[in-house]
């Protein structure tokens, strides 16, 4: 090693002015003499030191800032600095200098050691002490010499300032800050609390938290935290934006209310359109879901989605009241008048009705005494109530009495539903008869002039029977319907001659088929009806206006 220990003179506080008194505070700068060998032999020449603060004689840590000096003039190896470490290194701890040396222009510095201890000038001891009586605020926090500004550090534990009047401030004051612009401004990562356990509140700025609906330069959120939970608020083109701690996501936080300039609040939008404006819900069902939600989950409540209301009790599916109390309802009611479907999304109708079920589609009851379905027209030619069957069931049932003014019929005859005793199904055409061997019952008609005929079974050739009658027993369900007067089809042969529109017709010798009346005498009580077709052929179908004589 070129150099051996470095020897320190002396280490003083310098003042910052010719005379210290109380009013006018010493500096942060500390002058010091040392002594520098190289070989044993004091050295004279240019030298480049550093010097560097530390918490313990060996080891420890390093305390900002290195002082560097450099071109200092060293003869008989006697040298003078002046260093400034800062006042906030002083804290009251030990304090440790370690330096480092080297020629001008020469190589790497040499650490010389050992490091040598601060000890306490005068003034720092005053200031550790203060005289009772004599010290002040001002002494206190005017470390730096008088200015515009003050500054007090606390390296550890609190800075208190009691008074036995309290505390009065005449100005802004800045928590994070040092140009305060309201009464209490609290900036960056700053927190105000205000109250005390076991639930303190406790208002920010968080810089952290950047605006995710634009850059750096727009509003930044503030936050509220209640004990162990986090709030946030920003305000944004005069809207109001509301968060919770759950929304964040690395240094961004989403917008979960929003309170319009317009007075709109948004629940899942931050551009409410109307009074209330909720977004992002789920298909509402019965036991979830939902955008909106009158009533406790686990009772009674009503559920709403973006297109559906969902009555709800305990997780099952319930009754929706609409004017439970009174008060008309009008659905569709706009001119224009949309239509309205119940069991279908795709209403076709003003009133469309579906079961995919057995159910009854729709049930009208009237316990007052008053119709319990009107049906009123008004204008045009189409009928006020139509009833498609597009099955083969019954278009309408009633159970009771009917009555109408006029009744219009489409169908071709009026018929009457007979058990037969024959095997199978007769069909439509077929001349029947009273069968004697079962009271009560028909069969296929058989032998000619046959008094027994009862009429012809309807619906052949696609002529539907006007109107048909018959018991509603589920036996009588399949029996067949038979023709007792109208028009119908009925099968036909040449036995009694050609047949030609407005002959009589009776039973044949052919089973279950008409013939040409030729004797007048034996048909009587045998007449089926009067032929309104000719027959072609031998046998046929010929329409006949049924008249039983």
């Amino acid at each position: 090693m070129w150099m051996e220990r470095l020897w320190a003179a002396a280490v003083v506080l310098s003042l910052a002015s010719g005379t210290a008194s109380a009013a006018i505070p010493v500096a942060s700068v500390i002058t010091y003499q040392g002594q520098l060998k190289e070989n044993g032999i004091p050295a004279n020449g240019v030298y480049d030191f550093e010097f560097q603060l530390w918490d313990s004689a060996g080891g420890g840590s390093a305390l900002l800032p290195l002082v560097a000096k450099s071109n200092v003039d060293v003869q008989n190896g006697l040298f003078s600095v002046d260093l400034d470490f800062g006042a906030a290194v002083y804290n009251g701890q030990a304090r440790w200098l370690e330096v480092k040396a080297k020629p001008d222009a020469a190589g790497g510095f040499t650490t010389l050691v050992p490091r040598q201890a601060l000890n306490p000038a005068p003034y720092a001891l005053y200031a550790l002490n203060p005289a009772s009586g004599g010290g002040t605020l001002d002494q206190a926090y005017d470390f730096g010499g008088p200015g515009a500004g003050r500054t007090i550090t606390a390296d550890s534990g609190a800075v208190n300032i009691a008074g036995a009047g309290g505390l009065t401030v005449s100005a802004n004051i800045g928590v994070g800050t040092v140009a305060p612009q309201w009464d209490v401004h609290a900036y960056g990562s700053s927190t105000l609390v205000i109250g005390g356990q076991p639930t303190p509140t406790t208002i920010g700025a968080q810089n952290n938290f950047l605006n995710p609906f634009g850059g750096t330069n727009t509003p930044r959120w503030g936050y509220l935290a209640v004990d162990s939970d986090n709030y946030f608020i920003r305000n944004a083109s005069a809207d109001v934006h509301f968060a919770t701690e759950a929304t964040m996501n690395s240094d961004a936080v989403s917008t979960q209310m929003t309170l319009s300039s317009a007075g709109n609040l948004g629940i899942g939008t931050i551009t409410p359109a109307v009074k209330l404006h909720v977004e992002g819900g789920s298909d509402t069902g019965p036991a979830s879901g939902g955008f909106l939600v009158l009533g406790a989950a686990n009772s009674g409540n009503v559920s709403f989605d973006n297109n559906e209301i969902q009555a709800r009790n305990n997780g099952a599916a319930s009754t929706l009241y609409i004017n439970h109390e009174g008060g008309d309802i009008a659905l569709a009611a706009a001119s224009t008048g949309e239509n309205v479907g119940i069991g279908t999304q795709n209403p076709a109708t003003k009133l469309h009705v579906l079961t995919s079920s057995t159910a009854t589609s729709a049930t009208i009851s009237n316990f007052g005494g008053g119709t319990a379905l009107l049906i009123s027209k008004i204008g045009g030619t189409a009928p006020a109530l139509t009833i498609l069957d597009t099955g083969t069931g019954i278009s309408l049932d009633v159970a009771g009495k009917a009555r109408v003014e006029v009744l219009e019929v489409l169908g071709a005859d009026i018929a009457e539903r007979f058990p037969v005793s024959d095997e199978g199904k007769p069909e439509p055409g077929t001349v029947m008869a009273i069968d004697p061997a079962h009271p009560g019952k028909l069969c296929v008609c058989e032998g000619a002039y046959n008094r027994r005929v009862a009429g012809i079974v309807s619906g052949a050739n696609d002529l539907p029977a006007g109107a048909i009658m018959g018991h509603t027993s589920k036996d009588m369900e399949e029996a067949p319907a038979i023709a007792l007067t109208g028009r119908v089809w009925v099968q036909c042969d040449r036995s009694g001659g050609g047949i030609e529109p407005g002959d009589l017709l009776t039973t044949s010798d052919r089973r279950g088929h008409a013939m040409k009346v030729s004797d007048y005498a034996r048909a009587q009580g045998a007449i089926i009806g009067k032929a309104m077709t000719p027959l072609e052929g031998e046998t046929g179908m010929v329409l006949v206006l049924v008249s039983l004589q």
